[in-house]
């Protein structure tokens, strides 16, 4: 994090210390929720944003008030109209990310490897050259890969995190602009080995390029982070940079940059109930919608809860605090991530369920769709799937709009599926043009 950035970052500390909150709402899991002016938040110490009006609502997205998903809302307490809501931060919750979040998905290996456009369309297996020429520089061993055959082969730079592991579904848009994109994911409570590690599931948009650190993002999901939120609850949670990771990375609302407009959806908070892995159990499903409004040019969040058709606007990412992503994304992802911090060898951290695709307690993301033109959203119709380390997380494409994850531990209906048919298939991370 750069040092102007840090500063950036003190000013919404010392900006939450001096307001003054119109309501504090005690949540029953001990958060405390404070629901300050709307024109108070964190998001004008950004330096462009400071003579920033804020948006209304898209008129087609609603403000719904029966958001009672989030634990600190279930009780009926909202915040009054013009304000929004905010976690307080202290030494109970936490208070800025550690290294792991604010390197974000900063590379620590590359892998130069043939990809073959169109999987899953027409596989065969067997292997693929690669070329690994970076090795991960920790305990860990150097990246190891096997791959799929497709077509039209053609290389690709790939930034693979040695320390972040993947498994995920990629958007094959082929060098389409992208507008946004909706998805619906199962929300866990995966077990966590060490604090300072995470999981997560969520969306990506991204522009740009890690080579000349000028990759922005925008990211959306479920996430459970000790070290962040200091307990183990899975929290809906926001993340964008400009930069590669590098000098720029911001968390929720730690930083400024993201202007909130709902006064019922608390970024940040805790999710309840979770799915359970019993047969025919509750799935408790997330669904994230980010788009480009085409007459006002911000990115869009809408969340909804068990329920992808009712959506509530939670704010937008202004187009100022970015450098690629002013018009239009470039690539887009949807799906698991952990972080594995173990010296020596692997941690337990489990991603989704913590169970492998083929199982039913595997975790899943469905109804992806994309938008490729302003405001026009359609189900994907081509979609690769992929994984950093089979050995412990794998995915599984059911349709080119859904697909399963996790890992991990296997189910019984896996260990059968993965003794028949080999573990060869095309791996992607992070397209970057």
């Amino acid at each position: 994090m750069s040092l102007g950035f840090a500063f950036l970052v003190l000013a919404v500390v010392a900006r939450a210390a001096a307001t003054q909150p119109a309501l504090t709402v005690m949540s029953p899991d001990g958060d405390i929720v404070d629901c300050i002016n709307i024109n108070d938040q964190p998001a004008f110490d950004h330096p462009l944003l400071r003579n920033h009006t804020v948006l209304e609502a898209p008129a087609y997205l609603p403000d719904i008030d029966a958001t009672n998903w989030q634990i600190w809302h279930q009780n009926g307490t909202e915040c009054p109209k013009g304000t929004i809501p905010i976690r307080r931060l202290n030494r109970t919750t936490g208070s800025q990310p550690g290294e792991e979040a604010t390197l974000g998905h900063e590379p620590l290996g590359l892998v130069k490897f043939a990809l073959r456009n169109g999987l899953p369309y027409g596989l065969t297996y067997g292997p693929i050259e690669f070329n690994t020429w970076a090795n991960c520089p920790n305990e860990h061993s150097p990246i190891k890969v096997e791959f799929g055959l497709c077509k039209e082969t053609e290389w690709i730079m790939i930034s693979v995190c040695c320390e972040m592991q993947y498994a995920i579904g990629i958007f094959d848009g082929q060098s389409s602009k992208i507008y946004g994109t909706k998805a619906t994911f199962n929300v866990w409570r995966p077990e966590i080995e060490q604090a300072s590690e995470f999981s997560l599931a969520q969306v990506w948009i991204t522009s740009g390029s890690y080579e000349n650190n000028t990759l922005n993002t925008i990211e959306s999901g479920w996430q459970v982070y000790p070290d962040l939120y200091m307990d183990s609850q899975p929290r809906l949670f926001i993340f964008w940079t400009k930069d590669a990771y590098t000098l720029t990375t911001c968390y929720n609302l730690r930083c400024p940059g993201f202007v909130q407009t709902s006064r019922t959806v608390l970024i940040e908070g805790a999710i309840s109930p979770t799915s359970t892995m019993t047969i025919g159990g509750l799935q408790t499903e997330l669904t994230i919608q980010v788009w480009k409004d085409p007459g006002r040019g911000p990115w869009w969040l809408g969340v909804g809860f068990s329920n992808g058709t009712k959506l509530s606007p939670v704010g937008y990412w202004p187009v100022e605090i970015f450098s690629h992503l002013t018009d239009h994304g470039e690539n887009l992802q949807w799906g698991g991530e952990i972080v594995d911090n173990a010296v020596g060898r692997h941690t337990s951290t489990e991603m989704g369920s913590g169970y492998r695709p083929g199982s039913d307690k595997a975790a899943y993301v469905r109804d992806l769709q994309v938008a490729v033109s302003p405001g026009e959203f359609h189900p994907v119709s081509r979609l690769i799937v992929g994984a950093t380390n089979w050995t412990y997380y794998s995915v599984e494409k059911y349709s080119n709009s859904s697909f399963s994850y996790g890992g991990p531990h296997h189910g019984a209906a896996v260990h059968l599926k993965f003794d028949l048919v080999p573990l060869y298939l095309c791996f992607v991370l992070l397209l970057l043009v």
